[in-house]
């Protein structure tokens, strides 16, 4: 009788994308992954919309890629 060989782990769920409107009515992308600040090129924790090193806003979802 063979050995049974262990299923791989399965790959973390990806969170489906949020919207949410900033104080100006645009929308903003709330993205479960950490985010880049583009002033001071700080990694930033996801829940964040603004970096913690300069203040600068969460860039937009178009200014990340």
């Amino acid at each position: 009788m063979g050995a049974l060989v262990p299923q791989p782990p399965q790959p973390p769920r990806v969170l489906p994308p949020t919207w949410e409107r900033d104080a100006h009515g645009h929308l903003r992308y709330l993205c479960p992954w950490p985010w880049l600040c583009l002033h001071r090129h700080t990694v930033q924790p996801a829940d964040r919309t603004d970096c913690r090193n300069c203040g600068a806003p969460k860039p937009a979802l178009e200014e990340q890629l």
